[in-house]
């Protein structure tokens, strides 16, 4: 428990210095930036340090981390010794002081909730987490930057690794073993994001001086964004339901899945049995034809996420996509920057370089998330242009698309090191291809429900409330909105044709499809887009800020209908996935105004029954399902002594995990070993990635979806294969060469795969340095 306290301790004054530090440059945000001052001394420390050692001889060291830690402690403690601003500060907490201590209770409360399914469920192995841990090895092993990859030697980590960066170096500063990296720094992901919306939405929730809140009704407002965000769910908590209560026949959630509904075999107390049962709330959209799977594809969401373990990118990106969201829009829309074009407003260039570490490294943490950002930004210049009445030399001259744009290619070349020289990918060309498939309409409510049982009501009401179409009914014929029917008219219709010609999916399926887009996604788009258009009129900047975020991920959504990413799957299986994540993130951090606005008006006595009974379900859905997975995912995976170590498996594997201890004690930096090729989705590759001493391959389905040279990887394979496979010498010596071989692990893979009967071939050019009933180990002469 000791760890837990380090760590918190450590981000707290992390915390507290940045905030020190940024205080008079964001005051911008009614916080301050008191509220996301962890993620601000996350990302200004980690991306410091990066720049440092990979622009400087300086080695990726601990001791450079506690160096820099200690430095940003010294300045805030300068700044604090002048006695006018220490006691601006002072008088600023104070002020603050009870929205203070609610949302350092809900970090908190957060954190130890996740820390306590860490404990039990602690050990780094299953799904893809032995992947991340390597990741994390490897940026906290690497000496130089980038970080050397651990499972495919002398190359660089090629994918986003910059999460993995933020984390393992911040871990560095207190630790020197990595044992508890993982856990205790997944705990902290929740706790961040929840208080990264909880800024969010203080700094955005009082959109006018007519619509102040009471401080309670604030607060129960203000908690609702970050419980959506980390704790909502689909609709699947509420079909369980169904299924234990019978309401309905099987045949009918046959009918919803798309195939043959399998029921869970066992409840005990509402609780099902199944071994995990829970997984099937992430892969929902699909179609099926003669029972086969026509459109896989994955349908997470933060609290599932959270509750899988994996340490992934999508996943450590949360707070700093919710982060850069709220300095993006508080920056060229908070500002009323986007009103403005011969000006600029007064706007703390310290604020504009921490927006430009933000935006530059939004990618680097998770290269999807640039899609949201860069639609954004586009979105952004399209009303900068509508409020200079579309002239072209007002436009050209404007200094908000100028900094808009120079942010962006500041941020890009800050951090170009990744995107232009380490960062590898499959896409293949044109890299977007045309959907030959779309999401059943019943899929689409299975998955989005419950946003959408708030959001469009509200849009509703809010649109019939600020604009009357009946005593405007020119209002269809303007030239915006004629633009906005022509650019959905044009992308729709060459979705049809192409599906005409192409599709698996039967006409019937395609006309519904087109259908659904017309009778839902258009308008939606019709009424965020006027309601901008309106509060454009009105000066509401705060209020713009909302609409434009709903605008952008309502377009994301139906984007993802039309058109995916051509990866090394070449179907929409990853574009439906990151591009949902991001858009559920939107509509989670949005829910308190989206909830704010609902409650502005008079609704007849049926439809506030309606509503009621609609949020009494969903909300009755979502309890079940996050209480229930919470408890089976500890009681499956409960053992005897819980502990964040992420290792704990490995002490089942006493000769293993002996190896391990012995490799860490006696490597160097230099080391590089032979074992057996990893396979993606076992525990291959654990040595290495364990010790953090480098392997010729490791994991090699993942290798190449992250490489576009799969020459090398399929020479590698070859290489490892005649290594323990050949008999002549010169062969062996001559791989050991290629790759500076210095140890080889023999060990039960190597003796199964390769029928390893003696070591006589190996110890004329090697020696035993370490070896126990299953393991030898030989270091090359």
């Amino acid at each position: 428990m000791i760890d837990i306290f380090f760590i918190l301790f450590t981000i707290y004054l992390l915390g507290f210095v940045s905030f020190v530090i940024f205080f008079k440059h964001l005051s911008i945000l009614n916080d301050r930036g008191l509220f996301v001052s962890k993620i601000i001394g996350l990302i200004f420390l980690s991306s410091f340090i990066w720049l440092l050692t990979l622009l400087t001889p300086i080695p990726n060291l601990a001791y450079v981390w506690r160096i820099s830690y200690v430095i940003f402690v010294f300045i805030a403690i300068l700044k604090l010794l002048n006695t006018a601003f220490r006691k601006e500060v002072i008088n600023f907490i104070i002020s603050k002081k009870m929205q203070i201590l609610f949302f350092e209770f809900i970090f908190l409360s957060v954190f130890f909730f996740f820390v306590l399914l860490r404990m039990y469920d602690n050990n780094a192995i299953g799904t893809e987490k032995p992947m991340d841990s390597m990741i994390l090895n490897s940026v906290f092993n690497s000496y130089y930057t980038p970080p050397n990859d651990i499972w495919m030697s002398s190359n660089k980590v090629s994918y986003y690794y910059f999460g993995y960066w933020i984390f393992a170096g911040f871990y560095s500063i207190i630790f020197s073993d990595t044992n508890n990296l993982y856990n205790l720094s997944f705990a902290l992901i929740p706790a961040l994001s929840a208080t990264a919306a909880l800024s969010f939405i203080f700094n955005f929730l009082p959109s006018s001086k007519n619509y102040q809140l009471k401080f309670t009704k604030q607060m129960i407002l203000i908690i609702i964004t970050p419980l959506f965000l980390v704790f909502s769910s689909n609709l699947y908590g509420f079909v369980l339901l169904l299924e234990y209560l019978k309401i309905v026949p099987l045949s009918f959630l046959s009918w919803v899945h798309g195939e043959k509904y399998v029921p869970i075999k066992n409840f005990e107390y509402l609780i099902p049995q199944d071994f995990w049962w829970w997984w099937k709330s992430s892969r929902i959209i699909n179609s099926f034809k003669n029972n086969e799977s026509l459109d896989f594809t994955i349908n997470e969401f933060p609290y599932f996420s959270f509750l899988l373990g994996d340490f992934h990118p999508h996943i450590i990106s949360i707070p700093f996509f919710i982060t850069t969201l709220l300095f993006f829009t508080s920056y060229f829309v908070g500002s009323k920057y986007i009103y403005l074009s011969d000006r600029r407003p007064k706007i703390s260039y310290l604020f504009t370089l921490l927006l430009i570490l933000f935006i530059g490294s939004t990618g680097f943490i998770n290269m999807w998330n640039l899609s949201f950002f860069v639609l954004f930004t586009f979105i952004l210049i399209y009303f900068h242009f509508y409020i200079n009445k579309f002239q072209l030399n007002a436009f050209i001259s404007s200094k908000f698309v100028f900094e808009i744009i120079l942010i962006w290619l500041i941020g890009i070349l800050a951090f170009s090191n990744f995107y232009f020289i380490t960062s590898d990918s499959n896409l293949s060309y044109p890299f977007i291809s045309l959907n030959d498939i779309t999401t059943r309409p019943i899929h689409m409510i299975y998955v989005w429900i419950v946003p959408f049982c708030i959001i469009l009501p509200s849009l509703y009401f809010m649109f019939n409330k600020y604009i009357n179409i009946k005593s405007n009914p020119t209002l269809l014929k303007t030239k915006s909105n004629l633009l906005l029917f022509f650019l959905f008219v044009i992308t729709s219709t060459i979705w049809t044709v192409v599906n005409i010609l192409i599709s698996e999916q039967s006409f019937a399926q395609l006309l519904l499809s087109l259908m659904f887009f017309y009778v839902f996604f258009l308008p939606v788009f019709f009424l965020i887009y006027n309601l901008i258009i309106k509060t454009i009129n009105k000066n509401d900047s705060l209020k713009l800020s909302y609409y434009l975020l709903l605008f952008t991920a309502f377009i994301l959504l139906y984007l993802s209908e039309l058109f995916y990413v051509k990866d090394i799957f070449n179907n929409r299986m990853n574009t439906i996935f990151k591009f949902h994540y991001q858009v559920w993130i939107v509509f989670s951090i949005t829910s308190g105004i989206t909830l704010k606005f609902l409650l502005q008006h008079n609704y007849k006595k049926i439809t506030k029954i309606i509503f009621s009974f609609t949020i009494i379900i969903l909300l009755t859905s979502n309890i079940y399902f996050v209480t229930t997975s919470y408890l089976t995912k500890i009681k499956e995976s409960s053992n005897a002594n819980p502990n964040i170590s992420s290792t704990n498996h490995l002490e089942n594997d006493t000769n293993k995990y002996k190896l391990i201890r012995y490799l860490k004690d006696n490597s160097n930096h230099n080391d590089v070993l032979i074992e057996t090729k990893g396979q993606s989705y076992t525990n291959d590759s654990q040595i290495s990635s364990e010790s953090r001493i480098p392997t010729i391959l490791g994991w090699v389905g993942h290798q190449l979806q992250w490489r576009s040279n799969h020459d090398e990887i399929f020479d590698r394979e070859m290489d490892i294969d005649t290594f323990y496979m050949s008999n002549d010498s010169k062969e062996i010596i001559n791989i050991i060469n290629k790759y500076s071989i210095t140890m080889i692990i023999i060990g039960p893979n190597e003796i199964q795969k390769y029928n390893i009967n003696s070591l006589d071939k190996l110890l004329h050019i090697s020696e035993i340095i370490y070896k126990n009933n299953d393991y030898t180990l030989l270091r090359v002469k």
